[in-house]
């Protein structure tokens, strides 16, 4: 379907996805390609946890404590960032 839309005598182009601040929609404002990219860095993620945890570093625990809540509080970050994009996205339905 082609919709021809203009703001200010400009043409806006049709795109089968966008990136809205690091949010990735799709034409039906489905959050799929989001939760794959989502997926892809926790999983990313995780391979570096075992790795890490499967090794003998000369780190003190601490240390080693620090990495794997810093790796954890990223991916509870943009799990919250999916979070809020539904909702806001149920609350404009």
């Amino acid at each position: 379907m082609s919709l021809n839309h203009k703001i200010n005598g400009n043409n806006l182009n049709n795109e089968e996805k966008v990136k809205i601040l690091g949010i990735t929609l799709d034409s039906k404002l489905t959050l799929g390609r989001m939760v794959d990219e989502l997926k892809e860095c926790c999983n990313s993620r995780l391979n570096i946890i075992k790795y890490l945890s499967n090794r003998k570093w000369d780190l003190k625990p601490k240390a080693l404590e620090r990495i794997i809540a810093k790796i954890f509080l990223k991916m509870k970050l943009l799990k919250l960032k999916v979070e809020l994009k539904e909702e806001e996205n149920e609350a404009g339905k």
